[in-house]
C-alpha cells in the first residue's frame, strides 16, 4: 500500500513538473473546474449538444427501440447484473451515435 502511494504521489509531481513547464497553473485550472461544475456548465453544455444532434438526427421521424425489462424476476444475479450493464453501454453508445433512436425500458419491478 505505501508503495502505491508513493507512486501515486510521484506521478502527481510530474504532472505537476510538466505544467509547470508549460506555463499552467494547476490550481487556477482546478478552481476553474470547480467553479463550472458548481454551475452546471458541463452539463448545459452536454444537453445543448444532444439537442442539437437529436434535431440533425430526425429523431421525431426515427424509430424506437423497447428493452422488455418484465422477465427479469425470471434471470438470476449473473443475468440480471449482465443485462445492466448492456442496457448501460446501448445508451452510452446511442449518446455518442450521430443518428441516435429513442430507447424506452420497460417492465422495470
Amino acid at each position: 500500500m505505501v508503495i502505491k502511494k508513493r507512486k501515486k504521489e510521484q506521478s502527481r509531481e510530474v504532472r505537476r513538473a510538466k505544467a509547470k513547464e508549460e506555463g499552467r497553473d494547476l490550481d487556477a485550472e482546478r478552481a476553474l473546474q470547480l467553479q463550472n461544475e458548481k454551475e452546471g456548465k458541463g452539463w448545459k453544455k452536454r444537453e445543448e449538444r444532444w439537442k442539437e444532434i437529436m434535431q440533425i438526427a430526425g429523431i421525431d421521424n426515427s424509430f424506437r427501440v423497447c428493452f422488455d425489462c418484465s422477465f427479469e424476476d425470471q434471470m438470476t444475479w449473473k443475468e440480471t447484473n449482465s443485462l445492466g450493464l448492456q442496457l448501460r453501454y446501448t445508451y452510452a453508445v446511442n449518446r455518442r451515435s450521430t443518428m441516435p433512436v429513442y430507447i424506452d425500458v420497460c417492465g422495470m419491478a
